[in-house]
């Protein structure tokens, strides 16, 4: 009887392993799918942009359209075995759309093709969204099997523990307090529905359910009883409040992997950990650190000491449209500035420095050469213009001490403006100033009077 259960056992628990193995792979594939899809979308969007495909574009645009033909065969092979067809046959009419649009722009990869960008984009979008469509049914479909494998697996186990139970050869002794017993089935009163019990069958790998409550002894084979301890001292509850010393060195908290000495935290390439001596936000392209030394490995040792990294380090995707990386974003807005002796506190301070010094300061330098309104994010000004007089207007929504210079290099000269309330301070005040070529101006607005107070750095 042990050799016939064991046998059966066996390859029930083989096939339960072997499916969760397949819906595992098939998750793991479908998540790497949309982000790639994603990735790719993006990518092909910025080519897209400007109605032209180059032959720098098509390269690009080939290699994602030979990962596309390589793994069309897989995905159609795995949606066949497991049975499905509508999401198929999606799928099989996108790439074909897909491959009727761009096999004749790729068929000359030295010229330059017009192309309509919306077109290019959405025939793209609809291969990679009906895939992902296709990818997550067929993990969806795998994950099914997988646990009606796992719930057959557990029923016959349940089964094969119950009958050896029965048939055990000692049966249930009782002397005085003492009972001894195999396998003990609690049930709620006036129903035969079970809904826990005790087990003294530990199993081949001494790990199957000890006691159990909220199901019955199959679910707790199952793991979907709501509590579960088992043999090998390990436990299941689905929810429960503890007080005391809770020691773990592995497992998840709160989608926090736990380790040794740290919490770490995954959702696709964006990683969260926590630990004694820091905390570490990292991205694709950016990472933030906090604690009490982050400086990076080889930065001149302990020579210099920081609480606090931040760096980042996202390429350009496309140097035709304007990207802009940002180490700190910062809005400090809602008191009012008192300019009494003593209160240099009041206001809303970006930064707020009590001592030391600003070392690498470096703004912001923009080159102009046509007239515009300059914006409160500027600060240094090349005027570039060569051959015409250009106006530049002085912004009416400026923060009090707003500061710009203001330099000139080639002729003619440049005109600046002030509008609305504003006036600009030289001897006088005055709405605009003319300022001759090579000079370099300095401006810096008093807002309590709007007026921007004026100075000329250089003849």
């Amino acid at each position: 009887g042990t050799t016939f259960r064991a046998n059966f056992k066996d390859y029930y628990d083989k096939k339960a392993i072997l499916l969760k193995k397949i819906t595992d792979t098939s998750k793991t594939l479908s998540d790497a799918a949309q982000t790639d899809a994603n990735a790719a979308n993006n990518k092909l969007a910025d080519i897209a942009n400007d109605n032209k495909l180059t032959p720098s574009d098509k390269q690009v645009t080939k290699k994602e359209w030979d990962i596309i033909v390589a793994e069309k065969p897989t995905i159609e092979a795995q949606a066949t075995t497991y049975g499905i067809t509508t999401e198929k046959t999606n799928y099989v009419s996108a790439y074909n759309t897909l491959n009727t649009y761009i096999t004749p722009l790729l068929a000359d990869l030295t010229t330059t093709s017009d192309i309509v960008g919306t077109t290019f984009r959405a025939n793209f979008k609809d291969y990679y969204d009906k895939k992902a469509i296709l990818l997550k049914k067929i993990t969806d479909t795998s994950k099914t099997l997988s646990d009606a494998a796992q719930t057959t697996a557990s029923e016959a186990l349940s089964k094969a523990n119950i009958s050896k139970a029965i048939t055990d050869k000692f049966g249930t002794t009782i002397d005085g307090g003492l009972i001894e017993t195999v396998i003990m089935e609690l049930r709620e009163a006036g129903s035969t529905t079970i809904t826990s019990g005790i087990s003294g069958i530990q199993g081949t790998d001494k790990n199957l359910p000890a006691f159990w409550a909220g199901g019955t002894y199959q679910q707790a084979l199952d793991g979907a009883a709501k509590a579960i301890i088992y043999h090998d001292g390990k436990a299941k509850f689905t929810d429960g409040e503890f007080s005391g010393t809770i020691n773990a060195t592995s497992g998840i908290v709160g989608g926090f992997s736990i380790g040794a000495s740290s919490l770490v935290a995954t959702s696709g390439s964006n990683t969260m950990a926590l630990s004694a001596d820091l905390i570490r936000f990292n991205g694709q392209y950016s990472e933030i650190v906090f604690g009490n030394n982050v400086l990076p490995m080889g930065a001149n040792g302990d020579a210099i000491n920081t609480p606090i990294t931040i760096t980042v380090n996202r390429p350009t995707p496309n140097q035709y449209v304007p990207y802009g990386n940002m180490g700190l974003w910062i809005d400090v807005t809602g008191v009012k500035q008192f300019d009494d002796a003593g209160m240099q506190y009041s206001g809303n301070h970006a930064l707020y420095i009590t001592h030391g010094t600003t070392v690498g300061f470096r703004p912001r330098v923009r080159r102009v050469s046509t007239s515009q309104t300059l914006s409160t994010l500027d600060t240094v000004i090349f005027c570039v213009a060569s051959s015409e007089v250009i106006t530049l207007t002085l912004p009416t929504n400026a923060e009090n001490g707003q500061i710009y210079f203001i330099k000139k290099s080639t002729s003619p000269n440049f005109i600046v403006t002030a509008v609305g309330r504003d006036y600009i301070m030289t001897n006088s005040s005055t709405k605009s100033i003319t300022v001759k070529n090579k000079h370099l101006i300095i401006l810096i607005y008093d807002k309590v009077n709007g007026l921007w107070m004026f100075g000329l750095a250089n003849e």
